[in-house]
């Protein structure tokens, strides 16, 4: 009769394991545009600029969860000073219970209207439209010393020599 039930429950347990459990996968897809509009929602209080955003790859994705309500909730807080990678605190909830945390590496970009050498100009040289043109430039090394469309730089001489294409900064 013993070996009876432990038959029993092995045979339940094999038709219960092979029964088909309703999950979904979480991915990369599944959390990169809440993670990118988490990020420029906060960069785009600060900076007028164009931010570009790329999530990187994070281990162990994609994983299952069970079926059911998912919330991705995006955890800590981003600096107000612009940094070119971070990390984003990603949690998952399904139903309201915590099924699983991560962080999701993030590289910046920000493009701005800039100030740019059309030639060689000299250290002590005055600025002029003719040696300097307005252009999108990728700014992320320097968005707090370059020179943006937005400053006249009439009657301006330069500290530093620039080479054509440089883009022109206030250090």
């Amino acid at each position: 009769l013993r070996h009876f039930y432990l038959i029993l429950i092995t045979i339940i347990a094999l038709i219960l394991g092979s029964l088909p459990v309703q999950a979904k996968k979480i991915t990369l897809q599944t959390v990169e545009p809440q993670v990118k509009k988490y990020i420029m929602n906060h960069y785009q209080k600060l900076y007028d600029s164009k931010i570009e955003v790329t999530c990187g790859r994070i281990s162990g994705i994609p994983f299952d969860v069970a079926d059911g309500n998912i919330e991705i909730r995006l955890n800590g807080s981003i600096r107000d000073d612009f940094v070119e990678r971070t990390i984003v605190r990603v949690s998952v909830y399904v139903d309201g219970k915590f099924q699983r945390s991560f962080g999701v590496p993030v590289t910046l970009a920000m493009y701005e209207d800039v100030w740019v050498a059309t030639q060689p100009i000299q250290r002590d040289d005055s600025i002029s439209l003719n040696n300097v043109k307005i252009s999108r430039r990728d700014i992320t090394k320097i968005a707090l010393t370059a020179a943006k469309s937005s400053n006249d730089l009439s009657n301006t001489r330069v500290l530093k020599t620039f080479k054509t294409g440089d883009i022109l900064d206030h250090r």
